[in-house]
């Protein structure tokens, strides 16, 4: 899909949704690989501030959750935006005129059973005798 100037609104809107979704992965990785990096961060030297490892850690578990929620929510946009696409499809279709039957279509009904045979009359079966 390009965006040239016969370009409708709904192709430019979708076209800025993906982008927008595109640079909040790219945002969310970059964030991602900063949050988790495993070299450990040691609190600065600083005499009239009370920091200590204990207040890291829960700023790091704060940004990890914060990631976690980031993903979350752009996995829910785009389920949000299949699901939204499937529903209109299937309801584009349950509303379609039915497609016209061809020739071919119904083969059972194309098929003629034979004409009866006359049925020979019937025979009594024979005696068997008796001792």
């Amino acid at each position: 899909m390009t965006l040239s100037a016969e370009a409708t609104d709904r192709q430019r809107v979708r076209a800025a949704l993906g982008v927008v979704v595109v640079g909040l992965a790219l945002l969310l990785i970059a964030w991602g690989l900063i949050v988790l990096d495993p070299v450990p961060v040691t609190p600065p030297k600083v005499a009239a501030a009370t920091v200590t490892e204990e207040t890291f850690e829960s700023a790091r578990a704060l940004s990890v959750l914060l990631l976690t929620g980031g993903l979350l929510f752009l996995l829910f946009l785009v389920a949000g935006y299949a699901f939204i696409r499937a529903s209109r499809s299937y309801r584009r279709q349950l509303n379609a005129k039915p497609a016209a039957p061809t020739r071919h279509q119904d083969v059972w009904a194309m098929h003629k059973l034979p004409e009866p045979a006359e049925e020979p009359p019937e025979e009594e079966p024979p005696e068997i005798p008796t001792p």
